[in-house]
């Protein structure tokens, strides 16, 4: 049940074309400063570092065949070095072909990752707005899939997968499913573009993986909003099962089986800990505990998008059990969310899918279902993010609808602004390696592997300069940071190697 208000026309803007333009436009022209931006973090696998990506055309039939990693490692079985595997050839084609027009061109990457951001916005209005439409009506439907889209373009938690090259697989992910959202919603019941819908899923799905999660979000759509019985939204979802099914075939055939053993590298498995003389795997309370204080840290950041860093790793967030206070509230937020969406199953069915769809697409990056090698990162609220933006969208155009001021529109602006601003700022930080590392490690003090990076970089850096006292000086601004790199990680060996490095640059043997 939707809420009662006033029936009234639509208003004219939100049916021009204007209203789609300036979602496309607003989500390029947040991140227009990063065209002149460089390489960044996994950048060096998936690009200019991968035998597959810098082969361009050529490289093609490579990247099909093997681990989206392995044209970086070079050797079979060293992808497994990072944990699960992975099988995301759309955007290493993409970039091959992206090589082969331009070469060694970040600008060309970054003016990519803009394009397909802008029509990934736009999607996020047209796909919004079809599957409101069985339920909702259209004086409500049309302000709240716009509202969707320009919160969803402006959040600053998306800056990651959109400032940094890389991130084009989830942009790609996700642009594939709300693209088939789009086409099986666009005339229901059993329209024959459920079948290119199954298509699109499929590209989707060999953008990233997480895109596997919607063969649950699909039947939950045709459930809840697309006024259909549980067999039919069922029988409907039939092409995205099948392309899903496809899809872990062909995963299968490509990536080698894992030797089912846990990996015992920290920055590979964050649920180990350090006994005196080597690492153990955590109890269960403080693995259950850590990963229900990371739930609760990806909520915040959702709400209240500040500070923002790329590296969680450990020990940015610190070993908790089930006793911890942070712990609990982060469980009992996800169960209450749970109850919720079974809750507003009939009394708001907005709702009642926005918290089903949040929850299902997070599952495959909560660490709960699958280890994902890292406690958590901010580009896996990308997908989620967007059942938690329905909702508030939806909320704010009923509030539009119902109140006779502009207050709603001048509270929406605001947090328009709010968010552009600090999109734009954290922007700043991705221009290089460098520039992020250090910009981060002000939020990500704990962090082996940042504390890591930085030293490392200000290491190589410093042996590259002919000024002797600049150079002594940043070499030894990079020796605190390769410590408590290994202070928090005793057997780090690229941070032992970086700091032997450094004690032999200054010339201290000792």
């Amino acid at each position: 049940m939707t809420a009662k208000v006033k029936v009234k026309p639509v208003h004219p803007w939100f049916l021009s074309g204007w209203a789609k333009w300036s979602i496309f436009l607003f989500g390029v022209a947040l991140y227009l400063q990063t065209l002149t931006y460089d390489y960044t973090l996994d950048d060096a696998i998936v690009i200019y570092e991968n035998q597959y990506t810098t082969s361009g055309f050529k490289g093609i039939g490579g990247i099909l065949g093997h681990d989206t990693f392995y044209g970086f490692f070079k050797e079979a079985g060293k992808s497994q070095l990072v944990s699960g595997g992975r099988y995301r050839p759309l955007s290493l084609i993409l970039f091959a072909i992206e090589w082969q027009l331009f070469g060694r061109s970040p600008g060309s990457g970054h003016a990519l990752n803009l394009l397909l951001y802008g029509l990934l916005c736009l999607m996020v209005y047209l796909a919004m707005e079809r599957l409101l439409a069985p339920t909702v009506q259209p004086r409500i439907r049309y302000p709240a899939a716009w509202i969707t889209a320009i919160l969803f373009a402006a959040h600053p938690v998306h800056t990651e997968a959109v400032a940094n090259i890389k991130g084009m697989d989830e942009i790609l992910a996700l642009l594939g499913c709300l693209f088939a959202l789009y086409l099986a919603f666009k005339q229901i019941p059993g329209h024959r573009n459920v079948l290119f819908a199954g298509l699109v899923f499929l590209l989707g799905m060999l953008a990233k993986e997480n895109a596997i999660t919607w063969v649950v979000v699909v039947p939950l759509a045709y459930l809840l909003l697309g006024n259909q019985r549980l067999m039919n939204s069922i029988r409907f979802s039939w092409p995205w099962l099948a392309a899903a099914a496809l899809y872990l075939i062909i995963r299968q055939s490509v990536l080698e089986s894992g030797d089912g053993q846990p990996v015992m590298e920290l920055m590979n498995n964050p649920f180990l800990k350090w006994n005196g003389s080597g690492y153990v795997p955590m109890s269960l309370s403080e693995s259950l505990g850590t990963t229900g204080v990371t739930w609760l840290q990806y909520l915040r950041l959702m709400v209240f998008p500040h500070p923002l860093t790329h590296d969680y790793y450990p020990r940015q967030i610190a070993i908790h059990t089930m006793t911890s206070p942070a712990a609990l509230a982060g469980w009992l937020l996800y169960l209450a969310m749970a109850a919720g969406t079974i809750y507003f199953w009939k009394r708001q069915k907005v709702v009642s899918f926005g918290l089903a769809y949040y929850l299902v697409t997070f599952s495959i990056v909560s660490n709960l279902v699958i280890p994902i090698g890292t406690n958590m990162s901010e580009r896996f609220l990308f997908m989620p993010g967007l059942g938690l933006l329905l909702i508030a969208g939806y909320y704010w155009a009923v509030w539009i609808a119902e109140s006779s001021s502009r207050m709603p529109w001048v509270f929406f602006g605001l947090l328009v602004l709010a968010f552009s601003m600090k999109t734009v700022v954290r922007n700043t930080a991705w221009k290089d390696n460098f520039t992020l590392f250090k910009t981060d490690i002000a939020v990500s003090s704990n962090s082996a592997k940042l504390n890591n990076a930085l030293g490392g970089e200000l290491s190589v850096q410093a042996a590259k300069l002919t000024d002797e006292t600049r150079r002594n000086e940043m070499l030894n601004q990079a020796i605190p940071l390769l410590q408590k790199a290994l202070e928090i990680h005793p057997t780090y060996r690229n941070a032992l190697l970086l700091l032997g490095n450094t004690y032999f640059y200054l010339a201290r043997y000792e």
